[in-house]
């Protein structure tokens, strides 16, 4: 037979009985383990109401600058190596006489020095806007053409000494004219280069080596965001800015902008 709880005398009875413990946790775990389930089935998403994952963002662009603070170029497809892509800043301007690396921070002008590929992407061709003459070198020289052609020297960037293969005056002659001053462009030589802020070891995660780059071998700008400044710059009255302007590397397309402020270093 079974019989209703009538009292708090019947429920301390039954509590008294030897079987009273374990059943009770049965009931406990027989309890819990349905409410698990039944919040599992709950909350187990059905098809179709999966929250979509953001659009995948598309690389639009790639460029690459192989003299520091000079102009570079677009390419369809280049090798992406530890330190950048391709040829990436791998060549700068140092003052012959200071040794001290020459920046677009201080010498605007640095932007009309223009960059271009030969079409077996063999020699790499250096030019000043406005002016006839030109130079052209190995692309990716040999350590026998270096030694041939070039010297090895020292020079300092950022106030740090670094090492580097130096033209003649068969290349520097344009640049030294241009410049007003007598300059050298200099390969990167072997020995390793770090970087402090984002490329510092402790950000990076790895102790990587780097050509002539400032803050990090490779840049990546969003498209979204360039179009969101330049449209407050619009409003304002002011001109549009390309993203060149910027030196990015890879451009990409998607997203939102300045979502890129929030992405792991």
């Amino acid at each position: 037979k079974h019989h209703l709880i009538s009292s708090s005398q019947d429920l301390k009875a039954i509590m008294d009985t030897p079987w009273a413990t374990p059943m009770l946790y049965a009931a406990l775990f027989i309890i819990s383990t349905t409410a698990y389930f039944v919040y599992q089935m709950n909350s187990k998403p059905t098809p179709g109401s999966r929250i979509p994952l953001p659009p995948p963002s598309e690389i639009i662009s790639l460029r690459i600058y192989p003299i520091k603070s000079c102009r570079g170029f677009e390419v369809h497809k280049t090798t992406l190596h530890k330190t950048g892509l391709d040829l990436g800043r791998k060549w700068m301007f140092i003052d012959a006489k200071t040794r001290n690396f020459l920046t677009i921070r201080e010498i605007s002008e640095m932007t009309l020095i223009h960059t271009a590929l030969n079409a077996a992407g063999t020699e790499l061709s250096i030019s000043v806007q406005g002016k006839k003459d030109r130079v052209t070198i190995p692309a990716c020289p040999s350590k026998e053409w270096l030694e041939q052609n070039t010297k090895y020297a020292k020079g300092t960037i950022w106030g740090a000494e670094t090492d580097g293969y130096e033209y003649g005056a068969d290349v520097n002659s344009i640049f030294t004219s241009f410049f007003g001053r007598p300059v050298s462009l200099v390969y990167k030589g072997p020995t390793p280069r770090l970087l402090a802020v984002n490329g510092a070891p402790e950000l990076l995660g790895r102790t990587q080596n780097h050509h002539f780059a400032d803050v990090m071998s490779l840049q990546v700008a969003s498209q979204a965001s360039i179009d969101e400044l330049n449209s407050r710059l619009e409003s304002k009255g002011e001109d549009a800015l390309t993203i060149e302007r910027f030196r990015p590397n890879i451009v990409i397309r998607g997203g939102t902008p300045w979502e890129e402020d929030g992405w792991k270093r």
